[in-house]
């Protein structure tokens, strides 16, 4: 059996398809096929039923799991550990964030890779959170309420938003006013493929009764459907307020959420990780698209 055929056979399991444990591994879609496949071909035996609603663990499957699991978590801790102890400034520096805070941040990030050009960035945008226990990134750029207990990290600036109209819309209109929130379009997030964090966190901002014109699974996604005129939608400031077709919609309820660099313990200590994220701490306290800390 090789062993490292294991994660990709965990995560479909838990996630249930292919394209979606692709996503969480950060790899495409025929290497977790072809992993699946050399897999079973070791093991001697079909691990899932195959089939238009995702994949089944058959009872051969379902008997290995638990087993495959704890060998997994054993080799996600002794890569942890192997990284945590790597002292050279080179290498590679994993960094999940969204689509959004990556094109903001991306000169940033260009930056850095002048200033330390034998460390390569690899960039991993996802509106969900990558699993960085598993190694599915080494750092996290993430907008949440608190870190996850089983990781480091320090909150350092916070991010303003709210609700945004293109002048596309406005032509549309047949009133032309927006006093009424409930009675306007609006853009969701999609709850299954890859917006439901951002569903469950922008839902309840949009008015009860209120019609979803559409749902997106991206943050660019939904400031293309803005601008189209599909509708009202909830999106950054940094991004409303820097669109001249956007304006903001009067009444609309703001937020600010707070922004995070995160790390895994193991890897904390590692300097190409501190490096990074103490460069990436400077630059965001510097950048006026956001809002400094209380």
């Amino acid at each position: 059996m090789i062993w490292d055929d294991l994660r990709f056979f965990v995560a479909v399991a838990e996630q249930g398809t292919v394209s979606q444990a692709a996503r969480v591994l950060g790899v495409n879609y025929s290497t977790v096929l072809r992993r699946l496949a050399s897999l079973e071909e070791s093991y001697g035996t079909q691990l899932f039923e195959r089939s238009s609603s995702g994949y089944e663990l058959t009872r051969g499957g379902a008997e290995i799991l638990d087993t495959a699991r704890s060998i997994e978590e054993s080799f996600q801790e002794l890569d942890r550990q192997l990284a945590g102890r790597d002292a050279r400034l080179s290498g590679v520096v994993r960094v999940a964030t969204t689509d959004l805070l990556g094109g903001l941040l991306m000169p940033d990030f260009c930056r850095f890779t002048n200033e330390y050009p034998d460390i390569r960035l690899e960039m991993v945008t996802s509106i969900e959170p990558l699993n960085l226990t598993k190694r599915a990134a080494d750092v996290a750029i993430r907008v949440t309420k608190g870190p996850s207990p089983h990781l480091t990290g320090r909150r350092v600036a916070r991010i303003a938003g709210t609700v945004y109209v293109s002048d596309r819309y406005r032509d549309w209109q047949r009133s032309g006013s927006l006093e009424n929130l409930a009675e306007q379009s609006w853009i969701g997030w999609d709850e299954n493929h890859g917006g439901g964090e951002m569903a469950r966190r922008m839902d309840p901002f949009i008015p009860a009764g209120a019609s979803i014109s559409c749902r997106v699974d991206s943050g660019t996604a939904l400031c293309h459907a803005i601008r189209a005129g599909m509708g009202l939608g909830y999106t950054w400031c940094f991004v409303g307020d820097s669109e001249a077709s956007f304006k903001r919609v009067p009444g609309a309820r703001e937020y600010l959420l707070d922004l995070w660099l995160l790390v895994h313990p193991d890897l904390a200590k590692t300097p190409r990780f501190r490096v990074f994220l103490d460069f990436m701490a400077d630059r965001i306290a510097e950048n006026e698209a956001f809002a400094p800390l209380d």
